[in-house]
């Protein structure tokens, strides 16, 4: 049997594909924006050295204040500049870039639909928020410490900008996204595809799981443990607030069956 589709099906496929092309316009036009008045503040006057000393902090801690940087390559610095830019354009950017994936997303969905989704889009740039805080104060001096230990009579460190950039950003944003855990979790106990006492069944491998993983990213047994314990407590306050989401549930389906009713 062939299924023959005609242009009053098209017409709506179409409609979406030029509404999510406007969404991603304007978000991407924001951050170019962005970046753009960014680069010419950092480049051009005098805040390059205010980010710069921001970012170079949980060195600082450990190495001191008169700690300088060095860059290899002759177009080293100025790259460094454009990734650090691109950086802190796309990390101020990111509620313009929810609320455009909003935006898309929200006439689709039912009134009920919308209630419990609102929630997650605010929880969801705080946890970031304090993923990317946890890195920056607790797991970057430590990570930095045990880097350094490794200097002797005969090793000197010399860290390169481009190359201490892109360590700092990629823990910062590892961190942010791993402290997503109860976003996920619960948007999937929402969705009915879990279960709160299917968490509790599976905690002594999630715990695993979860040093496993910190085992990965975390180069000493210190910095290991500070990684887990922050994500053992979300795992936790995640099975805490799995029944208020299962209720919301139910009480939702039900209001749905009387509506159709």
């Amino acid at each position: 049997m062939t299924l023959l589709v005609g242009p009053e099906d098209k017409a709506p496929l179409i409609d979406h594909l030029i509404e999510l092309r406007n969404r991603l316009m304007i978000a991407i036009g924001v951050v170019f924006i962005l970046f753009s008045l960014l680069f010419s503040l950092l480049f051009f006057g005098s805040y390059g050295d205010i980010i710069f000393e921001i970012l170079m902090h949980p060195l600082r801690q450990v190495v001191g204040p008169d700690f300088r940087m060095v860059y290899t390559g002759l177009n080293q610095a100025f790259w460094t500049y454009v990734k650090m830019t691109a950086f802190v354009s796309v990390f101020i950017g990111s509620p313009v870039l929810l609320l455009q994936l909003w935006r898309f997303v929200a006439p689709g969905l039912y009134q009920s639909e919308k209630r419990a989704v609102v929630p997650f889009l605010i929880l969801a740039p705080l946890l970031l928020c304090l993923g990317g805080a946890f890195a920056y104060f607790m797991v970057l001096p430590i990570i930095f410490q045990f880097y350094l230990s490794f200097t002797s009579p005969t090793l000197e460190a010399l860290p390169s900008i481009n190359e201490y950039l892109d360590l700092v950003t990629d823990y910062l944003f590892l961190c942010g996204v791993v402290f997503e855990l109860p976003v996920v979790l619960l948007l999937l106990i929402r969705a009915g595809m879990t279960s709160t006492a299917k968490l509790v069944q599976v905690r002594r491998y999630a715990i695993v799981a979860i040093f496993i993983s910190a085992a990965v990213v975390a180069p000493d047994p210190l910095s290991q443990i500070l990684m887990a314990v922050p994500l053992l407590a979300l795992y936790e306050l995640t099975i805490l607030a799995g029944p208020f989401m299962e209720r919301q549930r139910s009480q939702v389906a039900e209001q749905d069956e009387e509506q159709e009713l």
